[in-house]
């Protein structure tokens, strides 16, 4: 009897960039390790895209090159051009601090510079409304997750009340996608953790608060 063995990560060295393998497992569940879907003789969009950001980036370093001419003429060779002032370092800056060492891969933790703390705002699970009911990851619901704040963060923003002195804010986050094996627990029923998903999905808008600049937010 020949056992077989289960490969978790098929796009494990296929990937390019920063993008992780365990990305791929987790938001598309390793579809371009799959068969090639388009087996018809039409282009990938991807291709089309591409040879027309090509087209564009030559017309525009023409025209650029034109430009470039045209203004040089005009100046004068004899012109001289008031170089550009010298770029503020991170020290000069409002947030100075001192670059951390390198961390391993396998430190569990959040590093930040000396003399600087982090805290959560807010996390998956947490409370939004008095209604909502407390975070059980073992007992998730879909009808508790869509009074709760939603998982995944991609984009994320933080605008300031307009005459609030700082002190209050509105935070914006972008769960872009879920990842339900991890998520729950496997012994769910199928269609409660296709709900969860659902209600995880999408912006959540949360009201922000602190006692001044220099405390740190809290959601409301």
């Amino acid at each position: 009897m020949t056992e077989t063995t289960r490969r978790l990560l098929p796009m494990l060295g296929h990937t390019k960039g920063k993008r992780s393998a365990v990305t791929c497992a987790l938001k598309c569940d390793n579809a371009c390790s799959d068969a090639v879907c388009n087996t018809s003789a039409n282009n990938y969009f991807r291709d089309i895209v591409s040879s027309e950001f090509s087209r564009r980036s030559a017309l525009g370093a023409g025209a650029a090159g034109a430009l470039t001419l045209l203004v040089g003429m005009q100046t004068g060779a004899g012109s001289a051009q008031a170089a550009p002032p010298p770029g503020k370092g991170y020290l000069k800056s409002n947030l100075p601090f001192d670059a951390i060492a390198p961390v391993d891969a396998l430190v569990d933790d959040m590093t930040v510079p000396q003399g600087y703390g982090w805290k959560p705002v807010i996390r998956w699970g947490d409370p939004l409304f008095s209604a909502s009911p407390a975070f059980d990851a073992e007992n998730q619901t879909a009808a508790a997750q869509a009074l709760q704040f939603g998982y995944n963060c991609d984009y994320t923003d933080i605008l300031e009340v307009e005459g609030s002195k700082g002190r209050r804010a509105v935070l914006f986050a972008n769960h872009e996608y879920t990842n339900e094996t991890i998520m729950v627990p496997p012994t769910l029923p199928a269609a409660e953790v296709r709900g969860i998903g659902k209600a995880a999905h999408g912006l959540s808008v949360v009201e922000l608060e602190r006692k001044n600049k220099n405390k740190p937010w809290s959601y409301v």
